[in-house]
C-alpha cells in the first residue's frame, strides 16, 4: 500500500493491443493528501460513474475515472476499512468506532460518495468488510476478542444496523454476496474458515474449507463462483449451480439474484 497513490488499468483493449486488467499505471492522488487508502468500490451517482476510496483518519476520496481524484472531508477521525455500493443510490463504509470517548459509529453512508453521515452500530467492535445483496448490507468483524454475537451486523438501508451472531467466534476478514448467498472467510488457523448465510445475514452456518491453516484473506463472487485467496498462496473456490444474470454497473458481489445454495468448497494447495 502506497500512501497517496492509486493504480489504474484500462478495461477495454488499447490501440497497442493491451489486455484489459493487464497493463497497470501508478497514479498519484495529488492534490489529495498522502494517506493510507484501504478499500475502493465503484458505483454511479445520477447515472455518472464514480469510484470511492476510504482510508485512515476518516478520509475518503472520489474519482470519475480512477485517474483524477478528489479528497472529501472525513466525518470522524477513525479508520474506514471497507466500502460498497448498492448498485443504485448509496455508498456504505464500515470500520472502527470512536474510542475516546466510545461512540458506536462504525458505519457511514452517502448518496454521492462525497458527503457522509455516520450511522450507529450495535457493538464496540471494528468491522472489516461490508457487502450488499438482496436488498441488505452485511458487515463482518475481524475482532479476535469479540463474542460471537458481535461479529456480524446487517442493515436494509446502511443507517439502522442489527447485530447478528456469527457461526463461530473467529476474526471474519471479508464477506461477499452472490447467487442469494453471503459468504465470509477468516484468516485464522481454525477448522471452519468459511461461513455462509442464505437469509440475508441473519443466521450463519460454518463451512469447512478444503485445507485448514491457509489464512483466507478475502472472498469475492463472479462467473458462478466464490473465490478466496490465502496468505499461503492457496486458492479456494466454490461453484454455484446457476450463474447470476448480468447487472450493469453493479459489482458481482452485489447482484441480487435467486437463491441457489452452493455445493462444498474445492481448493488448490
Amino acid at each position: 500500500m502506497i500512501p497517496g497513490a492509486a493504480l489504474h488499468a484500462a478495461t477495454t483493449p488499447g490501440v497497442n493491443g493491451s489486455i484489459p486488467g493487464f497493463d497497470w499505471t501508478l497514479r498519484t492522488t495529488s492534490p489529495v493528501p498522502d494517506n493510507p487508502w484501504i478499500d475502493v468500490t465503484y458505483g454511479t451517482v445520477s447515472g455518472n460513474p464514480l469510484f470511492v476510496a476510504v482510508g485512515t483518519d476518516g478520509k475518503s476520496m472520489t474519482s470519475p475515472d480512477g485517474v483524477a481524484w478528489t479528497a472529501n472531508a472525513g466525518v470522524t477521525a477513525h479508520n474506514w476499512d471497507a466500502v460498497t455500493h448498492n448498485g443504485s443510490n448509496q455508498f456504505v463504509a464500515v470500520g472502527a468506532y470512536t474510542t475516546s470517548p466510545v461512540t458506536l459509529n462504525g458505519a457511514m453512508y452517502s448518496a454521492d460518495g462525497v458527503n457522509w453521515t455516520t450511522a450507529t452500530t450495535p457493538h464496540e467492535v471494528p468491522y472489516s468488510s461490508v457487502a450488499y445483496g438482496s436488498g441488505n448490507y452485511v458487515a463482518v468483524s475481524s475482532s479476535i476478542s469479540a463474542t460471537v454475537e458481535k461479529l456480524v451486523m446487517t442493515s436494509p438501508d446502511g443507517i439502522t444496523w442489527t447485530a447478528r451472531p456469527a457461526a463461530e467466534q473467529h476474526a471474519w476478514r471479508d464477506v461477499a454476496f452472490g447467487n442469494g448467498v453471503f459468504v465470509a472467510v477468516t484468516n485464522l488457523n481454525v477448522t471452519n474458515q468459511v461461513m455462509r448465510s442464505i437469509d440475508n445475514g441473519e443466521t450463519w452456518t460454518a463451512v469447512a474449507s478444503p485445507a485448514t491453516k491457509k489464512g483466507w484473506q478475502s472472498v469475492t463472487y463472479g462467473n458462478g463462483r466464490f473465490v478466496a485467496p490465502a496468505i499461503s498462496g492457496a486458492v479456494s473456490l466454490v461453484p454455484v449451480s446457476v450463474p447470476p444474470p448480468l447487472h450493469h454497473g453493479v459489482p458481482s458481489r452485489s447482484c441480487p439474484v435467486r437463491l441457489r445454495p452452493p455445493p462444498p468448497w474445492e481448493g488448490s494447495p
